[in-house]
């Protein structure tokens, strides 16, 4: 009896934990029925934790990126329009503090369109990195190169970034396991036209194929 009194308490509070993504409420409140009624399984519930980090690009992707991962992760999106990877280090210093499994970086766009000093985003990176040095997979998310702003094109900045991003996750192979995210790469075979609405920002085809970028980079990840 004490048992059954047990599992309904846990029933109860995950319905009041409100702060659960809604998905994973509903599954939990499943699981913890099917116990109660003596059924096995607890298919879709999870306690592993997402966050991503970015700028407007992530934050134009996030229902998406919930829909797709919320059975499998506890998403948190932080999503700020036109930030530098600078710009988020306090973001993500307080992300990192509630110790989520697995990070998805996705900024440098803002740095490449200001042409910010390499050095400087490079340095944000790893300061971002070493804030979420408890997680088991963190991935940065390789920036467009076909990027053009009024009529300026970026490649060359944002190749830089590209680069550093790759020798960071390459020098990271550890933990946390460090990797890349390939949105440039779908960019440049699909054609920029095809994802981006501006160039930039991604349009509804662009956000499928972005969050499948993610979806194929996390395949890798331990857990």
């Amino acid at each position: 009896m004490r048992g059954y009194l047990a599992i309904a308490h846990l029933c109860v509070m995950v319905k009041l934990r409100e702060s659960t993504a809604r998905p994973l409420r509903v599954a939990a409140l499943v699981c913890c029925m099917g116990l109660l009624l003596g059924s096995a399984g607890c298919s879709g519930f999870t306690d592993r934790t997402l966050v991503i980090i970015g700028d407007s690009i992530t934050g134009l992707t996030a229902k998406v990126v919930e829909k797709r991962f919320s059975t499998s992760f506890e998403v948190t999106t932080n999503a700020k329009w036109g930030a530098r990877v600078d710009e988020q280090l306090q973001a993500a210093e307080l992300l990192a503090a509630t110790e989520p499994d697995v990070v998805i970086i996705n900024l440098g766009s803002n740095d490449a369109l200001q042409d910010w000093p390499i050095e400087d985003t490079r340095a944000a990176l790893l300061k971002m990195l070493a804030f979420f040095k408890n997680a088991d997979c963190v991935r940065f998310t390789t920036i467009s190169t076909s990027m053009n702003q009024e009529s300026k094109p970026h490649k060359a900045s944002a190749e830089t970034i590209n680069v550093a991003l790759q020798a960071i996750a390459l020098a990271q192979r550890k933990r946390p396991q460090a990797g890349l995210v390939e949105w440039d790469s779908r960019i440049q075979s699909q054609g920029v036209a095809t994802l981006t609405s501006d160039t930039i920002h991604p349009n509804d085809a662009g956000a499928l194929q972005l969050v499948d970028a993610y979806a194929d980079s996390l395949a890798s990840c331990p857990g």
